[in-house]
């Protein structure tokens, strides 16, 4: 597990990006018809995200990306974000450094950490990146190989193979759930039962406790580190994976408009 926090070399760049009108940071409208998009498969250059989880607070990603290809170097100014590695071979590459990722890493990308992944592997890359708060428009993008430097997020989707369903644990959540995408399977489910009835083929659990999100503090927990660390009363998004043959694999295309990682 890493950690990373902001260089001085990160204000910097980040301070002249903010000078430019494109690069202008916005809020995602919560429960807004011109948000509902997001709820659906984003098609990436690089690949396709979608989201798996959500509440008032808290924001988890599925990423895939295909051989050879990176996301922009790009930072989030005013969230915390943990990249779990689910399978595959990563390089991440910092302002002053490049880090090698493999399947198991987590690494916690403080505010304002420029940062851009690529998959060095012959196969997928699978990631899932949580979110602290929730604000999917939260994001500069310092350089991309695909043209979209300073430009916001995506605003073209494609179509989702599961829909995101209301959670039965946590007021005002989603969750995608019921089926496999990509290999791997979301659920929520609390600490105690995870404890008592341990779950075939978790990867992580990340904590959903909001004394946690008030610190602004990612908990990410792997199967061994349950009976000792983690909490009873306490939900976690579990990632599982999957069993091959019940697994769905979202259908990507190059998104043909790329106004807006």
């Amino acid at each position: 597990m890493s950690h990373y926090r902001p260089s001085t070399a990160d204000v910097a760049r980040l301070s002249d990006s903010l000078t430019d009108d494109a690069a202008a940071l916005t809020f995602e409208p919560f429960r807004d018809e011109s948000a509902r998009y997001l709820e659906e498969l984003i098609p990436k250059p690089w690949g396709h995200e979608f989201r798996v989880y959500s509440d008032d607070l808290y924001d988890v990603w599925k990423l895939c990306l295909r051989p050879g290809q990176s996301t922009s170097v790009h930072c989030h100014p005013r969230k915390e974000t943990a990249l779990l590695c689910l399978d595959g071979t990563a390089r991440m590459h910092l302002l002053d450094r490049t880090v090698d990722v493999v399947a198991g890493d987590v690494s916690h990308i403080g505010k304002g950490v420029f940062h851009g992944t690529a998959n060095v592997g012959s196969g997928p890359l699978h990631l899932v990146e949580v979110e602290l708060p929730r604000n999917k428009f939260d994001l500069v993008r310092l350089s991309d190989r695909y043209g979209r430097r300073g430009t916001g997020y995506e605003t073209e989707p494609g179509r989702a193979p599961v829909a995101l369903r209301s959670g039965r644990l946590v007021a005002r959540s989603s969750v995608r759930t019921g089926v496999a995408l990509d290999g791997f399977s979301f659920d929520v489910r609390a600490g105690l039962d995870l404890i008592s009835r341990p779950l075939a083929g978790l990867l992580f659990a990340v904590g959903l406790d909001i004394a946690a999100a008030l610190q602004h503090r990612i908990e990410v927990l792997g199967p061994d580190d349950l009976t000792e660390r983690g909490g009873h009363e306490q939900l976690y998004l579990t990632i599982v994976r999957a069993d091959p043959t019940t697994t769905r694999t979202p259908a990507t295309r190059t998104p043909t408009t790329r106004k807006k990682d």
